[in-house]
């Protein structure tokens, strides 16, 4: 305390100088029309700069709440999209009225890890076991398809990105329905292959490729790729065919998982099925 005083008292001189001139400098703005609008106008520029900046900063600064706020929108959404394309008819039911099922529900989470650079590629999301994530699920992004889980702890899972050897998708042409299989081969993290679609089907570049739906892993119609690329040689029955992947798998952030609510119902009946045709074979 006694410093600051000697500070002040040292200095005094020019404090009363500069008090003066903030004295001259108000009096003038007060009595001068001229200067008091130009000193209006200076002070409502730089304090609207400062109010743009402060908002910009702010909004930057909520980009995660944004962020994760939009998700949880986007998965409530993408549920009712797939309830309403999935119904039982009333004849099979004792219900008067078509039962709507929801085969289909999404729920957000957070990627906390990921790699494109190697052969097997994986995502570390922050949602488990406890918020009933189960190994299988399918996993989406907001720009299409992104893998499956492949194991779980309480509060974390691992997923299989489509960039992985040991990952297959079940896709086809959404131009008429043509079906395949997706296989990342380990070259560009951007791009993928389309195998098993036969010679005899149109494609073109450019084409949109989804999923078909076959599997209990993904609805019907999730974005994929898009062909660009086409080869053929001789006698080949099957097109060689590269997609340009549509999501960018290297800048994930948040993901959606897939639950399959009858998941159990068609694999049951699936491996009952199975069965009953290797019986039938002996």
């Amino acid at each position: 305390m006694y410093r600051l005083l000697l500070f002040f008292n040292r200095f005094k001189t020019f404090f009363y100088f500069l008090l003066l001139e903030i004295l001259a400098i108000w009096l003038m703005v007060v009595n001068n029309k001229y200067h008091n609008t130009a000193a209006v106008n200076t002070a409502n520029y730089y304090v609207g700069n400062f109010l743009t900046f402060s908002d910009r900063l702010n909004d930057y600064f909520n980009l995660a709440v944004v962020n994760k706020s939009l998700a949880e929108e986007n998965a409530l959404l993408k549920g009712k999209i797939e309830q309403s394309k999935f119904m039982i008819d009333s004849s099979l039911t004792k219900s008067t009225d078509s039962l709507v099922v929801k085969k289909f529900d999404f729920q957000v989470a957070k990627v906390v890890n990921l790699s494109t650079m190697r052969y097997n590629n994986y995502l570390t999301i922050n949602k488990g076991t406890q918020d009933g994530v189960l190994p299988d699920m399918g996993v989406t992004g907001p720009n299409g398809i992104v893998g499956k889980v492949k194991s779980c702890s309480k509060h974390f899972s691992t997923v299989y990105s489509v960039l992985h050897s040991g990952m297959y998708v079940s896709a086809k042409l959404q131009k008429n329905g043509a079906s395949g299989t997706i296989r990342w081969e380990g070259a560009d993290f951007r791009e993928a292959s389309f195998l098993y679609v036969p010679r005899h089907i149109t494609v073109k570049m450019g084409d949109t490729v989804v999923t078909s739906g076959y599997s209990a892993v993904y609805p019907e119609g999730i974005l994929i790729g898009f062909v660009n690329k086409i080869d053929i040689k001789g006698d080949e029955t099957f097109y060689r065919l590269r997609l340009r992947l549509s999501s960018d798998y290297s800048r994930l952030n948040y993901v959606y998982l897939v639950k399959n609510n009858l998941v159990l119902q068609q694999d049951s009946l699936e491996k009952l099925t199975t069965a009953d045709k290797d019986e039938k074979k002996q």
